[in-house]
């Protein structure tokens, strides 16, 4: 199996053997080069409103070794972007136009610690490899978001909100220690007691732009109380779309629990969606309800349902038929 795949192409005006030679120490790996379809698929964005800046070179590392070799060679002449393996809508993993993107796809293992409550996953795992490994293993919750193909490190470093983060917090505040890969190649071992400092930065500035971090240990959460998730719909119109959305704030204001998860979905057209998690336990989440309906009065369609966890991440989620085959070999998903 090769160690690493490098996805290259020719660009400013320099032919694929010219960009290989700029990238020669690159050659200590076991790597493949690709031009053509392949390359365009590897630098696709999933926001297809943006742009490719048009990398020189993505690297595809099967472990922190790799990363190590491949941030040394790339820092010798251009410019390092990472990317954790989701979606990215932001693109902002392409880099500058010439550079090196460090993808880190290939890296995903998690291992879970029941004794600890503490989940170690490397950086190229998506959130649905990780919430399905958390929930299979030791019906373990983090309050990540909902989208399955979400790289877990992009999503950590840049502060992670999901429908359990006012009872639990951010994502990022559930680290304990991260493995991160320096401009120099150096692997650091990061937490509240060595590298202290850039512990801090880590889990709140710069976006994760000090470095290649391969590998984060969260502390989770046992919560076995029923979940209630709900959907409320309208197909609004001039003369309505101003005093839906007006009860829907009269609502925010008047929750107390720090239970309650929720998104607001503005569509063009005047489609409104109100999503709500509550984490309360059935008979409070039944109460929940009543009080928001009390507020929000009317609505075309609604959908509630009470669960567990893994199926209230589901009933929100992306999950097409792509995102089932990659979560088999994690989780038994429900029919």
């Amino acid at each position: 199996m090769k160690a690493v795949e490098l996805v290259i192409l020719s660009v400013l005006g320099l032919g694929v053997a010219a960009r290989e030679a700029e990238l020669d120490c690159l050659k200590g790996l076991d790597i493949s080069l690709i031009g053509g379809e392949t390359y365009k698929n590897a630098t696709f964005y999933w926001n297809t409103r943006l742009t490719s800046p048009e990398p020189a070179a993505i690297v595809r590392p099967k472990n922190t070794g790799d990363v190590i070799r491949a941030v040394k060679c790339a820092a010798k002449s251009t410019s390092i972007s990472v990317r954790s393996g989701g979606h990215s809508y932001e693109g902002y993993w392409q880099g500058n136009k010439g550079g090196v993107v460090v993808d880190l796809r290939n890296m995903k293992k998690i291992e879970v610690n029941k004794k600890k409550r503490q989940v170690t996953v490397e950086a190229g795992a998506l959130l649905g490899h990780l919430f399905a490994k958390l929930w299979e293993e030791d019906k373990g919750v983090l309050p990540h978001g909902l989208q399955d193909n979400v790289g877990v490190g992009g999503q950590t470093l840049g502060g992670g909100f999901g429908m359990l983060s006012r009872k639990y917090g951010l994502l990022v505040d559930r680290v304990v220690s991260l493995k991160m890969v320096d401009v120099n190649g150096k692997l650091l071992d990061v937490d509240e007691n060595t590298n202290k400092d850039l512990f801090f930065a880590l889990r709140g500035a710069g976006g994760g732009s000090f470095g290649v971090v391969t590998q984060f240990t969260f502390s989770y959460i046992k919560d076995q109380n029923v979940f209630t998730v709900a959907r409320y719909n309208w197909n609004a119109g001039r003369n309505n779309f101003t005093n839906i959305v007006e009860s829907i704030m009269k609502y925010y204001d008047s929750i107390t629990t720090s239970a309650a998860g929720s998104y607001l979905d503005l569509s063009p057209g005047g489609s409104i969606e109100l999503g709500i998690t509550y984490s309360d336990g059935r008979k409070k989440n039944n109460r929940h309800i009543k009080e928001l309906e009390g507020i929000i009065k009317t609505w075309d369609k609604k959908d509630v349902q009470s669960t567990d966890w893994l199926k209230a991440f589901l009933y929100f989620g992306n999950f097409g038929k792509q995102s089932q085959e990659t979560l088999k070999p994690c989780v038994t998903l429900p029919q």
